[in-house]
């Protein structure tokens, strides 16, 4: 039996992320874990273009987490655009997916830190593991000036 230490995350300030996931439990799983971790509030949408279509409020995100398969566009695309969004030009993206979903997104996209994978994995073990590295990258505090 595999077991993950359990540590709180509690960021000096709340992060406000989002996630991009079109799998209604895992929605559910990751924006309440996501929220609690970043003390703050985790935006949730069902595809890339509800994604985008929320850039276009007032505050952006902090972090982006989206998984490589999204119902309405390929990931590289939307992650393209949100490199060309002001709001989110700079900001750290994870993508949260299987080993078996990683060709989805090409290596160079990732390795040319446009993206960071986390691994899903394919067991509860490898579940819970990826979701605390998941926790550990998804809810650093933003930087200040």
């Amino acid at each position: 039996m595999t077991s993950v230490p359990v540590r709180p995350l509690q960021p000096a300030r709340p992060v406000t992320l989002l996630l991009v996931e079109p799998d209604p439990l895992q929605r559910q799983l990751l924006g309440k874990a996501l929220g609690r971790a970043a003390n703050g509030p985790a935006l949730i949408c069902e595809s890339g273009e509800e994604a985008l279509a929320h850039l276009d409020g007032a505050r952006g995100p902090h972090q982006v987490v989206t998984t490589p398969q999204l119902p309405d566009m390929d990931t590289v695309t939307f992650l393209a655009q949100l490199r060309g969004h002001p709001l989110t030009r700079g900001l750290p993206v994870t993508v949260w997916g299987r080993r078996s979903e990683r060709s989805a997104v090409p290596g160079g996209v990732l390795l040319g830190s446009f993206a960071r994978w986390v691994d899903r994995g394919e067991t509860l073990g490898d579940y819970l593991a990826g979701l605390h590295a998941l926790l550990d990258t998804g809810t650093r505090p933003p930087l200040s000036a």
